[in-house]
C-alpha cells in the first residue's frame, strides 16, 4: 500500500471569480492554475464549478477546452431573473407626508453551485477515492461539509480564500474560525493569484 495521499480539488467557479476580481485580477489564468494544481499540490483530480447562459457558444468552448485539459467539469445553466420595478411607501418622519419611491431592480442571473459541490466531495470521500480535499472558496455555507468530513469521515480539509483587505471580506468568518479550532486548514488565496491570474 502506497504513502502517497490521493488529494483532489474542487473549484467553486464563481466565488474564485469574485475572489479575483477583489484582488484586482481580471480573472483566473485556468491553464496556469490547473498545472500548479497538479504538479506543485500533486492533485489527482480538479472538478470545476460553473455556470453558462444558455446560448454562450464561446464561454462553452472555453470550458470544452478546459476539459481536454483535465478538469472535471460540472456546468450548471445560469438562471436569469428579470429586473422589476417596486413601490416602497414611506412616510417622512417630519411632516408625516406620505410618498410612494419606485425602485428599479436589476436584472439577476445565478447559478448556484453548492450542491453539486457538496454531493461530489462528500461522494469522494465516502468511497475513499480520496485522502485529501483542497477548496477555493470562500463560502461559509460549506463549514458543515468541512465539518463533517474531518470528524466522521477523517479526512483532511485545505481551503484557499483571500485573507488580506478588502478581499478577507469575502471570507467568512466561519471558515477563520473553524481554522484557528483546527478543523481546517484555511491559506490565503493571495498567494495562488500571484502568479496564475489574468491582469486587469
Amino acid at each position: 500500500m502506497t504513502n502517497q495521499q490521493t488529494v483532489y480539488a474542487f473549484i467553486d467557479g464563481e466565488n474564485l471569480f469574485k475572489a479575483f476580481r477583489a484582488m484586482g485580477y481580471k480573472n483566473v489564468d485556468y491553464v496556469k492554475f490547473y498545472w500548479w494544481l497538479k504538479n506543485k499540490k500533486n492533485v489527482k483530480k480538479v472538478f470545476l464549478y460553473v455556470g453558462l447562459v444558455d446560448g454562450d457558444t464561446a464561454r462553452a468552448n472555453k470550458y470544452k477546452g478546459l476539459s481536454n485539459l483535465g478538469y472535471e467539469m460540472k456546468v450548471k445553466p445560469v438562471q436569469v431573473f428579470e429586473g422589476k420595478v417596486v413601490d416602497i411607501e414611506v412616510d417622512c418622519p417630519e411632516c408625516k407626508t406620505h410618498f410612494i419611491h419606485e425602485e428599479h431592480l436589476r436584472d439577476k442571473s445565478k447559478a448556484n453551485c453548492d450542491a453539486e459541490l457538496t454531493v461530489d466531495v462528500t461522494r469522494t470521500c465516502l468511497t475513499d477515492e480520496c485522502d485529501e480535499v483542497i477548496v477555493f472558496s470562500g463560502d461559509g455555507d460549506f463549514t458543515y461539509l468541512y465539518e463533517f468530513v474531518v470528524s466522521q469521515l477523517h479526512k483532511k480539509v485545505q481551503v484557499f480564500s483571500p485573507l488580506k483587505y478588502p478581499a478577507s471580506l469575502l471570507t467568512s468568518g466561519k471558515l477563520k474560525q473553524l481554522d484557528k479550532d483546527g478543523g481546517i486548514n484555511l491559506y490565503n488565496l493571495e498567494s495562488v493569484a500571484q502568479h496564475r491570474a489574468i491582469p486587469l
